[in-house]
Parts: C-alpha cells; structure tokens; sequence
C-alpha cells in the first residue's frame, strides 16, 4: 500500500501502534506532526519477510519500488528472474540488505552468521528500520577467499508499505582485514547509518557446547580453568516455542569482557521438535577479572510464573536487562 493514500485510514480503523523504542538515535527530521508512527513489527502488519536468500552481489542496500528495480537486481543476484520479488510496487517496497560474499571454515560457527530486522516504523512517508548483522565469535569466520571453507552471502529482504524515504540504521558486528562491508548513504530517498563495530574481539572467543541443566530459571556462571574465563548462560527449561541465545557484541579491555547476549523467544504454530528446551550459551574468554553481561530480551513475554533474565551483579559479574523489544501480542 502507499503510505501517503493508507495512513489516514489506518487510523480510523484504530490499528496505529505505538513505535518501539529505537535502538539507535534517530534521523533527525520530525515525523509528521499529524500522523503517529506505525510499528510495522507489531501485529496486523508483521508480515514483512520475503522468501529471498544469499543475494551474490557487493555489499549494499536497495530499496527496490518497481518491477524493473526488482528484475534488474535479480539477475544481479541469481542470474535469473525471482518470484519472491514479485510484489504490487505501485503499494509496496522491497528493502534488501546484501553483505557479499563472506566465507567460513568448515569447523567455525559460521553457519550462524545472519541479518536481522529489529525496527520497522512509519514516521508519515518515511521508513525507519534497524538490522542487526550477526557474526559468531571464535577463529575461522570470515577468512580469506583462497583458504578452504564454504561461502555464504547474508542477505535480508523485507516488505513494507511504499514510501518517499528510507532511513536504515546497521548496527552490530562489521567485517574484519579490510573486506568489503556496508557503507554509509546519503540519497534524499535513502539513508544508510553503519554503527560502529559491535564485536572487535569475537575472534578471541570460542563458542564451547552448554551442557544441559535441569534449572527452571536464568542461570549465569563465571570461572576460571586452565588460564581462560568460562561464561554459562542458560535461560531455563521450556517446551514447545522458539527460544535462542545469540552472542551479539563483545569488547575484551582492561581486564574486563563486555558481552551482549540477544534473548529471543516465539511462538511456533507447528512444532515438531523436543519437548523441552533449554537455550543458552557456553563461552570460552581469555582470562578477564570481570563480566559485564547486557541480555537484550527480544519476542513475547514469559507465561505468568516463569522466570526470565533479571538484573544481578557480584564480584565477577554484572548482568543487565533490556526489555524494550518484548512485544505484548504473539507474533
């Protein structure tokens, strides 16, 4: 839908919400006086995701708003037409977040590297959005193209309403030796922000396997073995959902690991998977004196009784907790 013909019906029909909290600052143009923003990630309009992957261009971002747009990138990207991409431009945009080519060894963790949206809002006929780029910690991610491993292309397509304006904020990790990464933009109908690395020392740590416990609720603990620091962090015991922890951003200075631990939980129509669940992360530091560990809270709140994250601090450890992003309706 154009947002300059919608926006005054969506708010007859009272389903205008609130915009989340935004994770970085914000453009600084005032959104429109008349028009409150609208949470494009906040139900009846969460529905954003294109069924596009692994776009084999240079790192960039696109807002594709025509059929053209479309079919051009996409024999850029595949060689060939993608009707994934086949949408009503005349209502309707593509947002694309392409990172290239980014390789991995086979025994690393690289299978975890990612893009995600974290904020979509309607400020009048302007889209503000947020991704995330996640790369995991520890050795052999992001390594040369001549050393052995496997090549992947983090790609991230979403939908929205057309509008005049995109303003992207890019936070968290960037690539490291000089890649290729995300550039900032400045088009009057694109603005592209890159945050500053939010993981500069993710190679000097090692995801280790969480060994699973029968705890209930959160469970956080440091020690030392063999001239390194262990970090557990297990978030309890669930059943049927989907529940992740994701190492986001880490900073190893002065004695001290700064860790950023992204904790998201949905619900899944059909879920055919164990029982229980018990999601967490199990991380291997060179030796620090201190842990400072912000657990960012993503998805739906907890069933009534259950325990989530909370903040705590002792002599080795400092946790807080950020749930802006918890949304009250199911997604």
């Amino acid at each position: 839908m154009d947002v300059r013909r919608s926006l005054g019906s969506l708010v007859v029909l009272g389903v205008v919400v609130g915009g989340a909290a935004a994770v970085t600052a914000q453009e600084p143009t005032a959104p429109a006086p008349d028009v409150a923003p609208i949470d494009l990630l906040a139900g009846p309009y969460d529905d954003l995701h294109v069924s596009a992957y692994a776009a084999q261009v240079p790192p960039q971002v696109r807002v594709l708003r025509s059929a053209v747009d479309a079919a051009g990138f996409a024999q850029a990207a595949w060689g060939k037409a993608n009707d994934a991409l086949h949408i009503d431009y005349t209502r309707e945009q593509i947002v694309v977040v392409a990172w290239g080519a980014l390789r991995f060894a086979e025994s690393s963790a690289g299978t975890g590297i990612d893009i995600v949206l974290e904020r979509a809002e309607l400020h009048g006929t302007t889209l503000h959005a947020t991704v995330r780029t996640v790369i995991p910690p520890g050795p052999g991610i992001d390594i040369a193209a001549d050393q052995p491993g496997r090549t992947w292309y983090p790609s991230l397509f979403f939908r929205t309403p057309r509008t005049d304006k995109v303003v992207l904020d890019v936070v968290g990790a960037r690539r490291h030796g000089g890649a290729p990464d995300l550039v900032h933009v400045r088009r009057p109908d694109l603005v592209v922000r890159i945050g500053p690395d939010a993981c500069p020392a993710r190679e000097r740590v090692t995801l280790r396997r969480l060994q699973t416990t029968a705890t209930e609720a959160p469970e956080i603990t440091v020690h030392d073995a063999g001239g390194e620091t262990h970090v557990d962090i297990a978030w309890g015991t669930f059943g049927s959902g989907f529940y992740t922890c994701t190492l986001v951003g880490v900073l190893i200075d002065g004695g001290v690991a700064r860790l950023h631990v992204r904790a998201e939980n949905r619900a899944i129509v059909f879920d055919g998977g164990p029982p229980t669940r018990q999601p967490g992360l199990a991380l291997l530091l060179p030796k620090v004196d201190r842990v400072a560990l912000h657990v960012e809270r993503v998805g739906i709140p907890l069933d009534e009784g259950v325990r989530d994250f909370v903040p705590q601090e002792d002599a080795r450890l400092r946790v807080t907790v950020d749930t802006a992003a918890l949304r009250r309706s199911p997604r």
